[in-house]
């Protein structure tokens, strides 16, 4: 693992000491985004993520499934495309059990939550609504088309209605240039 420490010595300068004698296992460290080349490796990342944080704080991942309808006709601008077949129960498990790269959209087939709620920071007003803390707000699914690589290299496209949320304990590079 390399770790790279910068400060500000002067305006616009950082200076940075750049070490691979530091252990992932230091407490620095929990919590914290890892930055990995590959989506594949960020799924992975995240799922043990999710169950040691639920381990470590006494709760129980609840999963949420997708709803999968199966497109039909054109793909990608090429025309109106019509829902409405249902997936296959034997596609529909491989879809639940594949990991987000695997979709042209990185949208989950399945989450694992504890709650999904989201607390606003410095909202324009307050929100208040029965039974939750000021400023706590549910998160609603949505419904996107995108295209699906199963196992067998077929690829098929599908609605997905879910909550469009992952978690942050991996990213890609890719996705950390915008914080360079």
């Amino acid at each position: 693992m390399r770790y790279c420490a910068c400060t500000n010595t002067a305006p616009g300068i950082p200076m940075c000491t750049n070490t691979s004698n530091v252990s992932i296992i230091n407490a620095v460290f929990w919590n914290v985004t890892i930055i990995s080349a590959h989506n594949i490796n960020k799924d992975t990342i995240n799922m043990i993520g999710s169950a040691q944080f639920a381990l470590e704080s006494g709760q129980q991942l609840t999963v949420f499934f997708g709803e999968h309808t199966k497109v039909i006709g054109p793909l990608k601008g090429k025309g109106h495309a019509s829902k409405g077949r249902c997936v296959p129960p034997s596609v529909q498990g491989i879809l639940w059990q594949q990991p987000p790269s695997s979709t042209t959209t990185q949208v989950v087939g399945r989450l694992f939550l504890c709650i999904l709620f989201m607390k606003l920071k410095n909202p324009p007003y307050t929100v208040q609504i029965k039974g939750l803390p000021q400023n706590v707000v549910p998160v609603t699914q949505t419904s996107g088309t995108m295209e699906c690589c199963l196992p067998n290299n077929q690829r098929i496209s599908v609605t997905r209605s879910q909550v469009e949320v992952l978690v942050n304990y991996t990213i890609t590079d890719y996705a950390n240039q915008a914080g360079a």
